[in-house]
């Protein structure tokens, strides 16, 4: 009974370190988790940026081409009513 016990001290020692072990790369795994999920929500705030800047693009196209089209028609009046 007595050369039982340490080797049953010893098995509890060894699962302790084991638990140590796997709560430490836990814990690890958990940190490298949170700083990559970081860096995904900077990315996706990047990406919906560069998506709004797309649009704000697109939009002030097109009310270029609008104004244009406009100052065109002014001026072409202007110069059809002067004429007469």
């Amino acid at each position: 009974m007595f050369r039982e016990a340490p080797s049953i001290r010893g098995s509890l020692a060894q699962k302790r370190i084991g638990l140590a072990s796997l709560e430490t790369w836990r814990l690890s795994v958990q940190e490298q988790h949170d700083r990559f999920r970081g860096q995904a929500d900077g990315f996706e705030r990047l990406r919906t940026q560069e998506e709004f800047t797309t649009r704000q693009k697109g939009y002030t196209g097109i009310a270029v081409v609008i104004c244009s089209a406009l100052v065109s028609s002014g001026v072409g009046l202007l110069v059809h009513l002067s004429e007469r």
